[in-house]
């Protein structure tokens, strides 16, 4: 029973570091994104 119910938990908690993560990595990768464009538009005026 214990050990059923330590199993499931940690599998959630594995699921949700590894949601996190992926949010993180798409968040920084749209603001990497973006730094670089602006950048570009102010090189080019």
């Amino acid at each position: 029973m214990n050990v059923n119910s330590a199993a499931r938990s940690n599998r959630n908690t594995r699921h949700v570091s590894f949601s996190h993560s992926s949010h993180a990595q798409l968040t920084s990768l749209f603001y990497f994104e973006r730094e670089e464009k602006s950048r570009r538009d102010s090189a080019e005026s």
